[in-house]
């Protein structure tokens, strides 16, 4: 069975400031848990394996890819951050629009599928309403 994460001396740091030291693994698919104290690192290494952070020295791969600038990877990969954060000054529809430019739909397809999604979760009269918190 193929890893669905694999690091290998994945080290970060930041200035002076280490933020990840010599991290090698590999995790399996199924539940993983990522413990650990305030300064740990757990951010820093989540945000090396969804490619928000370079590495300054070592590798990291998800589903056997690795994460820098790997655009097709991220429509297989979820990640849900510590905190919310919204776009607070645009429209559920344009919020909708905007993620699915991301996947090369033609705008005909993005409006299908966005119209779509709005009247599964019955948002479609307020589609036009701005995000607020």
């Amino acid at each position: 069975m193929n890893p669905t994460i694999e690091t290998r001396n994945l080290s970060k740091w930041y200035g002076n400031v280490l933020g990840l030291s010599d991290v090698t693994l590999s995790i399996e698919p199924g539940i993983t848990g990522l413990l650990g104290p305030n300064g740990a690192g757990k951010s820093t290494f989540m945000k090396l394996l969804t490619g928000q952070l370079k590495p300054n020295i070592g590798d990291v791969a998800v589903l056997g890819r690795r994460v820098r600038n790997a655009y097709s990877l991220f429509a297989k990969v979820g990640f849900c951050p510590e905190s919310d954060a919204f776009y607070e000054e645009i429209t559920g529809w344009e919020f909708l629009m905007g993620l699915l430019s991301f996947y090369a739909y033609s705008r005909d397809e993005a409006r299908d599928r966005a119209t779509k999604a709005l009247d599964i979760v019955g948002l479609t009269a307020d589609k036009h309403r701005r995000i607020r918190c």
